[in-house]
């Protein structure tokens, strides 16, 4: 029998399991880390990028000698990773999983769009807020007596 882990992904907005991982290797900010099933215990900051994972069928076949790895496309923003044995419990902002490297690669940047126009708009935003209370001052500085 292949020795196995679970990997949660867990977002704001959903949970994804994967409960037949065979390895895990993802990017942290002094290098990538690999994990495989039986790995002690420890914490790793996760960088935006892919989520490099080989995993079994969800459900067992009746001949575990013929199952063959499989290789699962996701990718996460900023996180943090919780190692432990039996189980990778990954906590982040966004995440996502496709078919294909190029489905995913599509979604990344289709995210990184989104957080560009958001930026752009929070920044648009701050600096009409500035302009508003600049001028605010500049009338409480004018001489009520002229």
């Amino acid at each position: 029998m292949t020795r196995t882990m679970a990997i949660h992904l867990s977002t704001p907005a959903r949970e994804l399991v994967i409960p037949r991982a065979l390895r895990l290797r993802f990017a942290t900010w002094d290098g990538h880390r690999g994990v495989l099933p039986g790995h002690e215990a420890a914490l790793a900051l996760i960088c935006e990028g892919p989520l490099h994972v080989a995993a079994l069928a969800d459900t067992p076949a009746a001949d575990a000698r013929d199952e063959a790895p499989v290789d699962r496309f996701l990718a996460c923003e900023e996180g943090i990773a919780t190692i432990e044995p039996d189980a990778v419990r990954i906590a982040a902002r966004w995440a996502a999983e496709a078919a294909s490297t190029e489905a995913l690669m599509a979604l990344v940047d289709q995210r990184a769009r989104l957080r560009r126009r958001l930026e752009e708009e929070a920044r648009a935003l701050s600096r009409r807020h500035e302009i508003a209370v600049q001028e605010a001052l500049s009338r409480l500085k004018r001489d009520p007596f002229q």
